[in-house]
């Protein structure tokens, strides 16, 4: 009888869990980092368009005014579930996520770090600019 190790029994743990962060980090990270809104809000097409998430791909499959507003309903109402995952899990989500980038980072040379920094921190200036416009836009009563 061949029985799993004790270390190959974490490494498929940290597998999973790993597997579980990137999952649920990627569902919730767009909408649970910006800011709470007291009543759903969808993004709208415009604001899909302009950055890429699970909405940007409803604007390719040609959808009619009816389909796009169930959609957007169906994400209205999921958004709220994934706020209160990230709120509940979202620590050691960032701290999984976190880990997983520093060990990324040791393997790679000097020259691929300090790329690998700018561009984590472009990817993040990016990030801020779309919240801040999508603040603005939340603030400005919606209007584009």
């Amino acid at each position: 009888m061949n029985r799993p190790s004790r270390t190959r029994l974490m490494g498929m743990g940290m597998l999973v869990v790993t597997f579980a962060a990137g999952l649920l980090a990627g569902a919730a990270s767009s909408r649970a980092l910006s800011a709470r809104e007291t009543e759903p809000r969808t993004a709208t097409a415009a604001e899909c368009s302009d950055r890429r998430g699970p909405h940007s791909i409803f604007e390719k499959l040609s959808l009619s005014p009816e389909q796009r507003q169930r959609i957007d309903a169906i994400m209205a109402r999921r958004r709220a579930r994934m706020d209160t995952v990230w709120q509940v899990h979202g620590a050691p989500i960032r701290a999984a996520h976190d880990s997983a980038r520093a060990e990324v980072r040791q393997v790679l040379t000097p020259a691929q770090q300090a790329e690998y920094d700018r561009l984590r921190a472009a990817h993040h200036a990016e990030r801020e600019r779309r919240e801040a416009k999508e603040k603005q836009g939340i603030s400005g009563g919606g209007s584009r």
